[in-house]
């Protein structure tokens, strides 16, 4: 099947990112170390990925709440975050328990296969078949499993708010598919443009927080089973 001739706009997306990236070198070297940038750190790794959801990222998690918990908690590490829930951040009552949850929930995966190191722990759950068992913790839907996946250094991408609002100015309309059709759209675009999975995060995060969403009529599509991407014609 070729997506180029199956979804509209298609060929004008992938010049466009390529675009992006061929300007900003620097997101494609953020994309290459970003499953470093918790090394060390991974218990203040799960509290990002909790308090990413629903909050505005650079104004909000960024600028108050990482810095919060590092300067209360001390010790970054998942082990100190299983050990205790940071009821005293001010969140939603039910996510500092999701935060002890994920971080003992990794820890015990590296239990399971002799794992000590808490960024080889990570890495290894990360690329796991059974990664998606994580999705049985209380507030952590494909979203929040994606981001997860990704800080550990897996290659993927966050279908947030700001992914969705770029594809939506690419022409590409994805609102209302659930996040694995969405995943699927995106693996064929990072082929497509020539990139991995994190360097087209990069690349839509920033399109998605620069410019406002083009009206532009985009036919519906869905995922098959059998047959692939599928337009629906209206």
């Amino acid at each position: 099947m070729n997506i180029a001739e199956e979804i509209p706009n298609w060929n004008s997306a992938v010049v466009e990112i390529q675009g992006i990236l061929q300007n900003n070198p620097a997101l494609i070297e953020k994309a290459k170390s970003y499953g470093d940038i918790y090394k060390g750190r991974r218990g203040l790794m799960v509290v990002d990925v909790i308090c990413s959801r629903q909050r505005n990222y650079e104004k909000k998690v960024i600028a108050n709440l990482l810095p919060s918990y590092e300067s209360k908690a001390k010790d970054l590490s998942l082990k100190s975050l299983a050990s205790m829930a940071p009821t005293w951040m001010k969140i939603m009552k039910v996510e500092p328990f999701t935060m002890q949850l994920v971080a003992q929930k990794l820890l015990d995966f590296g239990d399971k296969n002799n794992l000590v190191d808490e960024d080889n722990i990570c890495r290894n759950w990360a690329v796991n078949d059974l990664h998606w068992l994580m999705l049985e913790v209380n507030g952590i839907g494909p979203v929040l499993l994606e981001y997860l996946r990704m800080l550990c250094g897996f290659d993927t991408l966050k279908l947030d708010v700001n992914v969705g609002k770029a594809l939506s100015t690419l022409g590409i309309q994805t609102k209302g598919y659930p996040a694995d059709t969405v995943l699927k759209i995106c693996q064929h675009l990072s082929k497509d443009v020539g990139c991995t999975l994190v360097a087209l995060d990069q690349a839509l995060f920033q399109l998605g927080q620069s410019v406002s969403v083009r009206e532009i009529r985009s036919e519906k599509f869905v995922w098959t089973t059998t047959k692939g991407l599928k337009i629906i014609k209206r």
